[in-house]
């Protein structure tokens, strides 16, 4: 088995696994997620996740054909969920930090 291929079905079994994710947290916290800060960064980084895994997966699927404008601008706002969610991951870290009087020595 080719390492491309080893590479294209670990894409397809992320895609699955975050769509899974999304949906049983939403399912087992009653939807409650959306009230806590922590709840909803955690469902838009692994929703940011999915939508990444599965436009690569179509990627690969459909192959170089999609390298087209509207792919390409789909990919630049899928993309762009990446440093969005990790930009939110970054601000709830300092909000912590300020918030708990620590020096970050020790």
């Amino acid at each position: 088995m080719s390492a491309v291929l080893i590479g294209s079905v670990l894409v397809v079994v992320s895609t699955v696994m975050a769509g899974t994710f999304i949906v049983a947290y939403h399912r087992y916290s009653n939807g409650l997620w959306r009230r806590d800060p922590i709840g909803r960064h955690v469902m838009a980084f692994v929703t940011a996740d999915f939508l990444v895994f599965a436009l690569a997966a179509v990627r690969f699927i459909a192959g170089a054909s999609l390298d087209v404008g509207w792919f390409a601008w789909l990919r630049v706002v899928v993309f762009l969920a990446i440093p969005w969610t990790i930009g939110w991951r970054l601000l709830i870290l300092w909000r912590l930090h300020r918030t708990s009087g620590r020096s970050g020595h020790g």
